[in-house]
């Protein structure tokens, strides 16, 4: 540091920060300068602060209660947030822990509307706010949602002497803020709000993200109260409650995480990751969370599963429900129907009767189920549906026999979903958010069905889609499956006036105008390179057509490179949805097939991918029925004339076989004076 800002620190009674500048050798001198600047205007405009020590607290005991914030519900939090909660709770079963949201924060503590309106949107900077104002008002422990507690965190109080405590870095700022201890109206954290508070009322800008440090610094320089509270705590090194942190990454060693946990009762980690893959701190640490304590089939000493015989769903009392929705009415309506059918199976006659509008074709369209036929699936798999909606996709993989676990966010939709699944006593539907479902049991095949996308709503962290194939990874078994279907961002129907299915607007996903707060989608390159780095080694993409809402044509990748097969004729017979029912048709898409068959794009431009994932090469292929390069499937027929006809490649060339989806292998219709009789094989 030279010798001039040395002077100029001097001369702003900065002496002390000067010190500390000297120590980290670099600084942001405006800020600092800011901070200094406005809290000493604060302390000379506000003389009853001085007062603050003799009027504050009675008492230096802290309060037995841990206090927790997680904006969006943690329910919505990354796993690795959901490991330090659960941790937190197993290690401090004494202690009260408070769970708060921004539902249940103004219940604990009152803050001015335009503390809101100016920094509501940035849940880091709010918070910095909300925790010294929990603390001045109640008292107790604030610990970041990242805290992973290595012991139980109240020994720590038993070196308050002062009424507060935190941890401190000599290398650093004198505050650590993600764990703070008080006693109600100790003077740290009141002042510390107060200023704050202060400061936002008078500014809609943010002056930088360390703006709670420089305060805080500014407060130990300028108040000599303020100084003696801090001086007298019990000293807390915060480097030794980051090593873990920097371990995430490497490769996992029991031993070694025995001895950084006896370090310190807290370990402070970080959500800001790109998953590492395991064996890893960070995969163990999150894996844990599923495997700990005595569990039932489903029953987790967490998240406390009960079943609710009324409802027909398993509950968690952590869990209320999430705000995806296709309206109160409209579910209602769904609800309805399904309780008004005798036949609510995949071949329900009784269901299509019901379609008046594209939510009730979504979930009661046969041709939903056409997705799923041509995989080998039967009672001897186990399969976990994370976002099983409202249970059409859940219906077909319960009539193959196999054991399916359906998870929804919705509890709406997860009760329509059990009514779809009434009489199938395979299936057991949980309602709970799908990167916070719990259970020992690992699956054959985990499904995530027109979910990936919505990841950045409902699943925090930096990559919220790779923490959701990450979820999706961590509940299989070696081996096992990921069958995916999504969107593709470059779909052609985009190209040709059709809006984007989540928005609704045009060319938004080929211009990649996706947001933080929307829904998002992928190429085929782009959603591969995810799939690799979620650890998933082999990839085999599907393309169903239209899409893979409902499909009628599936194609595999060797269909598109087989001479002969003509794909664009089969492309003929599938017309594409617009599901903003305003498309402006710019090309004839059955004409452009031909063309983009012929420069191998056609899997490049799909509407939609169905991806077949694993990270071993044994497990994947055999989930298909036969080796079929081809699927075209007639649903919209009576029952008895429904039909699969599939395409293959045989020793003698192609070949195409045609089979019946009905239960009987015959039908016979009367028409008239005859009687038209329709023969085939089944597919099961």
């Amino acid at each position: 540091m030279s010798r001039q800002l040395e002077d100029l620190l001097a001369k702003i009674n900065w002496g002390g920060a000067a010190r500390r500048l000297r120590k980290r050798g670099r600084i942001d001198l405006p800020s600092r300068l800011r901070a200094s600047k406005f809290v000493q205007a604060y302390v000379r405009t506000h003389p009853e602060i001085t007062m603050l020590s003799d009027t504050g607290a009675e008492s230096h005991t802290v309060p037995k209660k841990i206090w927790m914030y997680w904006a969006a519900g943690f329910q919505s939090a990354p796993p690795i947030v959901h490991a330090c909660r659960d941790r937190v709770r197993k290690m401090n079963l004494e202690v009260q822990i408070i769970e708060l949201d921004d539902t249940n924060l103004l219940s604990y503590v009152e803050l001015p509307t335009y503390l809101f309106e100016k920094v509501g949107h940035n849940k880091t900077h709010l918070s910095d706010v909300i925790r010294c104002a929990l603390l001045a008002e109640h008292g107790g422990i604030w610990i970041d949602a990242t805290c992973y507690s290595a012991q139980p965190i109240f020994g720590l109080c038993n070196q308050v002497t002062n009424g507060f405590l935190a941890y401190t870095r000599t290398d650093t700022f004198l505050l650590s803020s993600w764990f703070m201890a008080s006693a109600p109206g100790n003077i740290i954290p009141r002042m510390l709000r107060d200023v704050l508070l202060a400061y936002w009322q008078t500014t809609d800008q943010l002056e930088c993200y360390f703006w709670i440090h420089y305060l805080f610094e500014a407060l130990y320089d300028h108040h000599r109260d303020f100084r003696a509270t801090w001086d007298r705590r019990a000293v807390a090194n915060s480097a030794d409650a980051h090593i873990l942190q920097a371990c995430l990454a490497e490769p996992f060693n029991q031993a070694r995480l025995d001895e950084i946990l006896a370090l310190t009762p807290i370990q402070k980690l970080t959500y800001k990751i790109s998953v590492p893959p395991a064996p890893s701190y960070w995969a163990h640490l999150c894996m844990s969370v599923q495997t700990n304590g005595n569990r039932t089939k489903m029953t987790d000493q967490d998240r406390n599963y009960t079943f609710d015989q009324t409802l027909r769903i398993w509950r968690t009392p952590w869990h209320d429900s999430i705000s995806y929705s296709d309206g109160d009415e409209v579910e209602l309506r769904l609800l309805a129907a399904l309780k008004q059918c005798r036949d609510v199976s995949s071949t329900s006659v009784e269901l299509p009767q019901h379609i008046a509008d594209w939510p009730s074709e979504y979930h009661f369209s046969a041709a939903r189920h056409n997705l799923f036929r041509g995989f080998r699936i039967d009672s001897g798999h186990r399969i976990l549906e994370l976002g099983c909606g409202c249970g059409a996709i859940t219906r077909y993989l319960g009539e193959t026999g196999a054991t399916v676990v359906a998870v929804e966010g919705s509890r709406q939709r997860a009760i329509i979903a059990a009514e779809r699944c009434r009489d199938l006593p395979n299936v057991t539907v949980v309602a709970d958010g799908i990167d916070s479902y719990r259970t020992e049991t690992l699956f054959d095949i985990v499904t995530l069905i027109g979910v990936l996308e919505y990841a950045p709503l409902f699943i925090g962290g930096d990559n919220p889609v790779l923490q959701c194939l990450a979820t999706a990874k961590r509940l299989l078994t070696p081996g096992g499956t990921l069958i995916l279907a999504i969107e593709n961002q470059l779909g052609l129907k985009y190209f040709n006036g059709c809006g984007e299915d989540h928005v609704r607007k045009l060319f938004f996903g080929i211009q990649d105008q996706y947001a933080k707060d929307t829904p998002i989608t992928f190429g085929r390159i782009e959603l591969d390179n995810l799939l690799e780095a979620a650890g998933f080694s082999l990839t085999q993409f599907l393309f169903p057509f239209p899409d893979y809402k409902l499909p009628d044509i599936l194609l595999t990748e060797q269909a598109l490179r087989t001479p002969g097969l003509g794909v664009h004729n089969l492309l003929s017979k599938s017309r594409d949805r617009d599901y903003a029912v305003r498309r402006l048709k710019t090309f004839d898409a059955h004409l452009a097939w031909r063309t983009l068959g012929r420069n191998g794009l056609i899997g490049e431009l799909a509407n939609s991918f169905l991806v077949v994932a694993s990270s071993e090469h044994a497990t994947a292929p055999l989930l298909l029925a036969e080796t079929w390069l081809a699927k075209i499937y007639a649903t919209t027929r009576k029952k008895a004339f429904s039909t699969a006809t599939t395409i293959y490649l045989s020793n003698s060339g192609l070949r195409v076989s045609k089979t019946s989806l009905s239960r009987a292998g015959s039908s016979e219709t009367p028409f008239g004076s005859f009687t038209l009789e329709h023969k085939l094989p089944t597919d099961e």
